[in-house]
């Protein structure tokens, strides 16, 4: 079977998912890039995919950039294992909540994720809705309000913290 019969029977077969889905739909034996092109030609704008290995996961989400339509947004593994006393970096952290973030608020963009990094918990959507501030670059804010919402969301006032 040659490339283009290939991505039309799965093309197809999703497609026919997509009217009854239930349960989960396994799409395997296409590159990422392949599998790119594959979901932007069903029209879904929103979803949680999970591929494999964690370089998979990064080429999808750049492809899916390349083909238009919904965004991806990648959300990382931490290179640590959630089992043991050892955090994640804080760059990974902050690249996993920022993702939520955008999913959340975001109803074109779909969040790519590898197996692994499925495996350490993370902050629950309802919880992240009600804890973030938003702040912009030049935009005005009462001191005294954001330091009160920074103590509600359990910062401590301290002296100067060194490093």
């Amino acid at each position: 079977m040659n490339s283009p019969d290939l991505l039309t029977g799965k093309l197809e077969a999703l497609k026919k998912f997509l009217q009854d889905p239930r349960g989960r739909y396994t799409l395997g034996g296409l590159p990422p890039a392949g599998m790119s092109f594959l979901l932007s030609q069903t029209g879904i704008r929103r979803a949680l995919l999970v591929l494999p290995e964690e370089r998979e996961a990064r080429l999808f989400t750049k492809a899916l950039g390349f083909f238009g339509g919904a965004k991806g947004v990648f959300f990382p593994a931490a290179e640590t294992s959630p089992f043991s006393s050892v955090y994640p970096e804080v760059e990974v952290s902050s690249q996993r909540v920022a993702a939520l973030f955008t999913w959340l608020s975001d109803k074109d963009c779909f969040l790519v994720v590898s197996a692994r990094g499925l495996l350490r918990r993370t902050i629950p959507p309802k919880v992240l809705k009600e804890a973030y501030e938003y702040l912009v670059v030049g935009e005005g804010i009462s001191r005294e309000a954001l330091l009160e919402r920074l103590i509600r969301l359990g910062y401590e006032k301290t002296g100067l913290v060194q490093g």
